[in-house]
């Protein structure tokens, strides 16, 4: 983990190996509270805190077992306050209230193996989890949780059949989610019952992008960087 403390000028390394293999996501609380979600060593969950800004980071004082195989996604992990959820690779959703303090495994369903992006709405309750098979295990598709994460159900109406889901995010304080694809990107206003597409350049290839969402005064900002044609922006009003 790198920590700046200038505004990136300087930076500071610190060694977190002791107890994450690999450190997938980050993220901040606050100014001085956040956690980090690496996966697994000695069959215990990769998860650090830190309480002053990521100047020292400290495994779990109850590390989480972490059985067999199972490792997490790099940024398929979602925060609204205290509640978390990570997505892994062996059909399972971690889900935590409290911080990371301690997390619960929410089955997912026979096919649904790879959950590489995660994504919940404001309000903590209604999420999307997206779905790829790795090293040919697993299948494409979608669930959709409405119990905060607790129980996870087959998404049936996707935006085009054979579609590819790639990361999935919530527009701050809306009902608003983008989808990326190997077809596009979509939006939904529903949790994913119905799907109209965003206009990209037509040489844009958006499988297998990252999103990055802000909303500022009136307007919502979708940032997509995919590792084949970098970074695209969409702006619109709202």
């Amino acid at each position: 983990v790198t920590h700046t403390g200038d505004g990136g000028n300087t930076f500071d390394t610190l060694n977190v190996a002791s107890f994450g293999a690999f450190v997938n996501t980050i993220h901040f609380f606050d100014s001085q509270n956040g956690i980090l979600i690496g996966d697994p060593v000695a069959s215990k969950w990769g998860i650090g805190i830190t309480s002053d800004g990521g100047k020292s980071w400290h495994p779990l004082a109850k590390p989480i077992v972490a059985s067999g195989s199972i490792a997490s996604w790099n940024n398929s992990t979602s925060w609204v306050g205290d509640n978390g959820w990570v997505g892994t690779n062996s059909r399972q959703i971690l889900r935590t209230t409290n911080r990371g303090q301690s997390w619960v495994s929410v089955k997912t369903g026979t096919n649904n193996q790879n959950s590489l992006g995660v994504a919940f709405d404001n309000d903590a309750k209604h999420g999307l989890a997206c779905y790829q098979p790795v090293s040919g295990n697993g299948n494409n598709g979608m669930t959709v949780s409405t119990d905060g994460g607790a129980s996870w159900q087959q998404l049936t109406t996707l935006p085009a059949a054979n579609i590819v889901p790639g990361s999935v995010q919530f527009i701050p304080n809306s009902n608003t989610a983008i989808l990326t694809s190997n077809m596009g990107i979509y939006r939904t206003t529903d949790f994913g019952t119905t799907w109209t597409p965003i206009g990209i350049p037509v040489s844009y290839l958006a499988d297998g992008a990252d999103l990055s969402i802000s909303r500022g005064q009136g307007e919502f900002v979708v940032s997509v960087n995919s590792p084949n044609n970098g970074v695209a922006t969409y702006h619109e009003a709202m």
